[in-house]
């Protein structure tokens, strides 16, 4: 068969007119200053309009289908950037153009794959390159879809955080986040995937029949050469394709930093001032609490009486009652990630090469342990779960957690794990609640369940702050009497916003979601031995903080020495301490501490 038998030339010498002509009409439009000479700037985007053009003359003259299969394409990818204005988020005048582009380019995918699936006469072979087809068309527009369906069910917008976390979560936590959802709405956009699946087969047909073999392969050509000029370019500023390169660089980062935990341990192990500093050591409990906004704390104004424990600490004077931390995020994962370790938003550290607060105290030569009441794995390995991986003992109580969801304990139950610490010198004990975390009558028992007359959500959420409160009276109880005893410190990852019904999602960020408690219970002996610390934590009670500095000011407590990349700025307990709520900020940088409504400027 030769190349004109194959390609329909007489079409494609039209096309090609069409494209050149209006290539011209573009250049005299430039040089008359009607159009921006900045949008055509680089000869990509010329040329790439031009073949474009070519394209659409193309599929005019050859069928009327495969035109409306681009269009369609091009239309459901750029109208995925409408949906950041439906929630309010910032457009960028680019990003329209990217989704349509990207539409272009998927479109065009598949008429190629539609051409050659037309070529063979073998059954077989033809049955089998007609499902792929299915398949990769089926993809194509499950891909937009599901952002317009989270919106749809949710009211928000599908972010790389959301999507890392359902990387991050289990099964049980998944079915937790459904319990506290509108049902109806999820059920509405299954459904609606689903006739968008039946269009696609029904259209789908309509693009194979009525097309001629000759035809499809050289539409397949042109988009060859459209693809060379346009694809560096199309889609890459497109909201979707953002999103979903953003988590997936997460990921890689996260894998990254478990495979270069032995060398940080080795790198640390080869310090040799790195040691506890003589007026320190003895045994810290730091307790990390889930999802407790400090906004629904007796302790910090909350009408309800729901911390009886903390309001006893108000008077004594070993207790520093912290008014304005802040989380660094609204997902556990990231929060916990930057406050464990150096990394952090003020900061150029990789996180790759940041070390954790417990790799830390290892080197130095403190007995960790990691007892947490949430699971180990997830799908992927997170930051959190390689830092817990570095302590001398580990105890990971829960596979499942809550009443309707295969409860095995609450919080109360790491009491019977927290080790015998009589005979311990210097201990640094981290144990990690699954405290306020949806769904919140899941948190605790019966005999908890004080508040019920309100709104359900609320009334579940208070009622788990005033279990949680019980949890930390417990611990304290246990570790306070401890001959080596020095302190305890208490903070949650994020809050939650309860009243609006929000949880702690950041695509709706409310400054509720960051409001967290910090609190620091101290012995005796470590008030006359650091008292120098201990007062400057006490002058700093009122200063902003974020807990991505938890680090920071942990290292200093444990009163470890050598440590590099020591920022002194940064640490809560250190006079030079620098934190406002002009510089201070949350979401990873996306939010400022100053803009939250409460601050008083």
């Amino acid at each position: 068969m030769t190349f004109k038998g194959i390609l329909d030339g007489a079409l494609l010498r039209k096309s090609i007119c069409v494209a050149l002509l209006f290539a011209v009409f573009v250049l005299l439009l430039k040089s008359t200053g009607t159009v921006s000479a900045d949008l055509l700037s680089q000869k990509k985007i010329l040329v790439g309009m031009t073949i474009t053009m070519a394209f659409v003359s193309y599929l005019v003259s050859c069928s009327k289908n495969l035109l409306g299969w681009v269009t369609f394409f091009s239309l459901l990818y750029g109208s995925t950037a409408y949906i950041k204005l439906f929630t309010g988020a910032v457009l960028r005048g680019n990003e329209i153009s990217s989704a349509i582009a990207l539409g272009v380019m998927i479109g065009s995918f598949l008429i190629i794959v539609f051409a050659i699936r037309t070529v063979f006469k073998n059954k077989v072979i033809s049955c089998i390159l007609y499902g792929i087809s299915y398949v990769l068309g089926m993809a194509a527009i499950l891909f937009p879809l599901l952002f317009f369906c989270y919106y749809l069910a949710t009211g928000a917008l599908l972010s790389s955080d959301i999507l890392l976390t359902l990387f991050q979560t289990n099964t049980n936590e998944i079915a937790s986040y459904l319990k506290g959802q509108d049902l109806f709405r999820w059920g509405g956009t299954l459904l609606l995937i689903c006739v968008c699946m039946i269009f696609f087969c029904y259209f789908n047909r309509l693009v194979y029949f009525g097309v001629s073999v000759k035809r499809l392969i050289s539409c397949g050509i042109l988009i060859l050469i459209m693809c060379i000029f346009i694809v560096p370019k199309a889609g890459q500023n497109a909201y979707i394709l953002n999103t979903i390169d953003s988590a997936r660089e997460e990921l890689v980062t996260f894998k990254k930093y478990g495979e270069a935990k032995l060398r940080r341990q080795k790198q640390l192990q080869s310090l040799t001032d790195l040691k506890i500093r003589e007026d320190s050591g003895g045994i810290y409990v730091l307790v990390i609490g889930e999802s407790e906004t400090r906004d629904h704390m007796h302790i910090y104004g909350y009408e309800r009486e729901n911390t009886p424990f903390l309001d006893s600490l108000k008077s004594l004077p070993d207790a520093v009652i912290f008014s304005h931390a802040y989380s660094n995020h609204t997902h556990t994962v990231p929060c916990l990630t930057f406050a464990l370790s150096e990394r952090n938003q003020y900061n150029d550290i990789n996180l790759v090469d940041a070390y954790s607060v417990v790799e830390v105290a290892k080197a130095a030569g403190y007995d960790t342990y990691w007892l947490s009441n949430q699971e180990r794995f997830s799908p992927w390995d997170t930051p959190v779960a390689e830092i817990a991986s570095v302590a001398d003992r580990q105890g990971w109580l829960n596979g499942n957690v809550g009443k309707q969801i295969n409860t095995f304990y609450y919080d109360g139950k790491l009491l019977d794990f927290i080790p015998d610490m009589s005979n311990m010198t210097n201990g640094f004990i981290i144990i990690h609640l699954m405290g306020n975390h949806l769904s919140y009558d899941d948190r605790y028992p019966e005999a908890f369940n004080k508040f019920s007359r309100g709104d359900k959500t609320i009334d579940t959420y208070d009622n788990s702050i005033l279990y949680n409160d019980f949890v930390l009276r417990s611990i304290y109880e246990k570790v306070k009497n401890v001959p080596h005893f020095q302190g305890m410190i208490y903070l949650s990852d994020h809050g939650d916003d309860a009243d609006k019904h929000l949880g702690h999602e950041s695509s709706k960020f409310t400054y509720r979601m960051a409001h967290i408690p910090l609190i620091m219970l101290f012995s005796e002996s470590f008030m006359q031995n650091r008292r120098e610390l201990y007062e400057t934590l006490k002058s700093h009670k009122d200063s902003y903080w974020t807990n991505d500095l938890l680090y920071n000011v942990m290292v200093n407590i444990l009163g470890v020495q050598g440590i590099p990349n020591s920022e002194p700025v940064l640490d809560l307990g250190n006079e030079k301490y620098g934190g406002s709520a002009d510089i201070l900020m949350t979401l990873h940088g996306r939010k400022r501490i100053s803009e939250d409504p409460s601050v008083k400027n």
